[in-house]
């Protein structure tokens, strides 16, 4: 598992003799907090491999220190992370173009607040996407899951604006048509 180490901030932040400050003891208080929800966010999105999301969490903790090192104010640090967590997973995603999450091992990363209907709607839809192909796939999580445009995704991905439009259509068609299977099932 990923650990949180060492100085987070510049050597020029530190007090005399190397001890650290209330704001550096606070930066690294908030990223020991943070980092098993990071690495979680991660985990799904990459296949539940732990490797892979080990060192994507380190990637985002290291960018994160850095433009925070930078001197620029961050305004939402919670928000920055997942930002940058989720553009990590997209790079990684973009050299290998394919998306596969398996329903049955989600199951045990369940955010506590969640309600158990919201838990197995989840789930249910979690299936559907699993027998989406993995274009499709890909563009609906990165779409709803995490909130981006098409113009965004096409340019995450390297695809124009109307491939990644279609194949959000074709991905939501599918979906409905996958949902109204299971209902007539039942």
């Amino acid at each position: 598992m990923v650990a949180v180490t060492g100085n987070m901030v510049a050597p020029g932040k530190l007090r005399r003799f190397g001890k650290a400050t209330d704001q550096d003891r606070e930066r690294a208080a908030f990223l020991s907090e943070m980092l098993p929800r990071i690495y979680g966010y991660i985990l799904l999105r990459v296949n539940r491999d732990p490797g892979i999301a080990e060192d994507l969490t380190q990637e985002t903790l290291l960018a994160y220190t850095r433009q925070q090192q930078s001197g620029v104010a961050i305004a939402n640090p919670t928000a920055m992370l997942f930002g940058i967590a989720r553009h990590k997973v997209i790079d990684w995603y973009r050299t290998r173009v394919m998306l596969t999450v398996d329903a049955d091992e989600t199951l045990g990363v369940i955010d506590p607040v969640d309600d158990l209907d919201r838990v197995l709607q989840r789930d249910e839809l979690l299936r559907y996407l699993d027998q989406l192909p993995p274009g499709q796939r890909m563009v609906l999580i990165l779409h709803y899951a995490d909130g981006l445009s098409a113009a965004e995704i096409a340019a995450h991905l390297g695809k124009t604006r109307d491939a990644v439009e279609s194949l959000l259509a074709r991905g939501r068609r599918a979906m409905r048509q996958l949902a109204s299977n299971q209902g007539e099932a039942r």
